[in-house]
């Protein structure tokens, strides 16, 4: 938990975090995925563990319990987190776009339906900054929503 925390305010300086994890706990809009992913990999019911990250976290119960273990610590070092019950990408737009009124913002993402949604709904005065990290030689990209 401790290594969420440092990467979060060593690649994101602020004072102000906000996380939000995407809930899934029962079959969601996403259920077909949902059921596709959890077809390919299982994992038993383990807390400590050393197998993959995808194939622990296709077992909905681990993922569960991780999440909730990530959002007690996260909370207690004053960072705050939301979750969603189902797709988190409206979740993620309106926090960020609630935090704008008062603070710029950045959201770091990767899904393209983010960058869709956070166009589309962030009232014209303000702007926020979308950061899609790159990996290996693709590039990091900033996305203003103006």
């Amino acid at each position: 938990m401790h290594t969420y925390i440092r990467y979060i305010r060593k690649n994101y300086p602020s004072q102000n975090h906000t996380v939000v994890f995407d809930g899934y706990f029962l079959m969601s809009t996403k259920a077909e995925e949902q059921k596709r992913r959890y077809r390919l990999k299982k994992s038993v019911y383990i807390i400590v563990i050393c197998i993959k990250p995808e194939a622990f976290l296709s077992n909905p119960r681990s993922g569960h319990r991780l999440m909730a273990l990530l959002m007690s610590g996260m909370q207690e070092k004053d960072i705050s987190t939301h979750q969603s019950e189902q797709d988190a990408d409206p979740l993620i737009v309106n926090a960020s776009i609630d935090k704008s009124a008062f603070n710029p913002v950045a959201l770091v993402g990767e899904d393209v339906d983010l960058a869709a949604l956070l166009m589309t709904c962030t009232p014209s005065p303000r702007d926020v900054l979308m950061i899609k990290s790159g990996r290996g030689k693709a590039k990091t990209i900033t996305l203003s929503s103006r």
